[in-house]
């Protein structure tokens, strides 16, 4: 058996932590907000690929379906992502926040090990890329 296998499910195990200016928010995995994550951006891969190139509006969105919040409540949260920042790779962070929140939507809504993390890193790089680094 693999290690993912053998691992049990924990409530609230794959609730990941954000912090926006200055207050605490917990993004809880739903299969709503994998839903609409996934139907917005066609698939989790294009959504943490817009994440990771700091596109505001996607990590916006990403925070609004992980606090539950249909996507025409967001405007304050998004005052909230600005006065915060989305450029800093703290853990609590925004941008940080919402690529580990979409890795934890992807295993199932369970935290991931860090093995992971780097092969879901590795699969949403540009397959171009990957090509040229292999050759």
């Amino acid at each position: 058996m693999s290690e993912r296998q053998e691992r049990p499910p924990q409530l609230g195990g794959g609730d990941v932590v954000v912090v926006l200016d200055g207050e605490r928010h917990v993004l809880k995995p739903s299969i709503g907000a994998f839903q609409i994550i996934s139907r917005t951006y066609g698939g989790l891969m294009p959504a943490m690929q817009k994440v990771e190139q700091m596109d505001f509006d996607a990590i916006v969105f990403v925070i609004a379906a992980g606090l539950g919040l249909p996507p025409n409540k967001a405007s304050a949260l998004a005052d909230k992502v600005y006065k915060t920042g989305i450029g800093g790779g703290t853990p609590e962070g925004p941008r940080v926040g919402c690529m580990q929140y979409i890795l934890h939507l992807m295993n199932g809504g369970r935290a991931v090990t860090e093995d992971d993390e780097v092969e879901a890193r590795q699969d949403s790089e540009d397959p171009s890329q990957k090509r040229t680094a292999s050759r």
